[in-house]
Formats: C-alpha cells, sequence, structure tokens
C-alpha cells in the first residue's frame, strides 16, 4: 500500500506544479503584453481531447488551475472574467 500512497502524492504534486506552470505562464503573458483584462470562456476538459494526454493529466481538476489564474491575476491587478 506504500507504493499506491507514494505514486498519489507524486501525482498530487505534479499537478500542482503543472497547474503552477501554466497559470504563471499566462499570467506572465498578460504582463508582458500589458494585457488588464483576461477573459477566460468554456474551460472544460472534453474526454474525446483528453486522450492524447497521460493518465495523470487527464485527471487533474480544472478547479485547481482556474483557483490559481484567479489568485495571480488579482495579486497582478488583472481582471479576470470567467463566462
Amino acid at each position: 500500500m506504500h507504493g499506491i500512497s507514494n505514486f498519489k502524492k507524486k501525482e498530487s504534486n505534479f499537478i500542482e506544479n503543472f497547474t503552477h506552470d501554466i497559470s504563471h505562464e499566462l499570467i506572465k503573458l498578460c504582463l508582458s503584453n500589458k494585457i488588464g483584462i483576461l477573459e477566460l470562456s468554456e474551460i472544460k476538459q472534453i474526454t474525446e481531447d483528453s486522450k492524447d494526454f497521460p493518465l495523470v493529466i487527464r485527471n487533474w481538476s480544472f478547479g485547481k488551475l482556474l483557483n490559481k489564474i484567479e489568485y495571480k491575476s488579482k495579486l497582478n491587478g488583472i481582471k479576470l472574467i470567467v463566462s
């Protein structure tokens, strides 16, 4: 059971780092291009599209990514609109 627990912890860490990297790059792109309003629409994962990604990425939560984007956009003075 230790192996499964260890794998789940590594998977969780990977997802945390992955969502951090994506949100960081998005905010960095906004800042470098002087974008003050970021609008995200139709954020969803389509099962058919996810078949091209490894298992870990297919099982991550878009909510975690959205939370990181919300936090970082607020921190950097970027208005976020989610529709």
